[in-house]
């Protein structure tokens, strides 16, 4: 649902070590703000439409196949 809130249901997170804290957003994980990664991670996705690791080659052709619009 859009309305803001934060959808707590279901959420897994995990358990803090003695140094760390948990830190969940309330902020909606939609569109394209809802990303949190790191440049190592972005660097991993990189690579793998080069030598796909992680999906296969099917799943890197899907990913850079031209999408088609229903109005033309």
């Amino acid at each position: 649902d859009d309305d803001g809130d934060p959808d707590t249901g279901g959420t897994a997170v995990g358990a803090p070590l003695p140094r760390w804290r948990i830190s969940v957003t309330t902020l909606p994980m939609i569109g394209d703000g809802g990303v949190f990664t790191t440049i190592e991670d972005l660097a991993r996705w990189d690579r793998n439409f080069d030598d796909p690791a992680v999906g296969g080659p099917s799943f890197v052709a899907t990913m850079l196949r031209r999408g088609t619009l229903t109005g033309g």
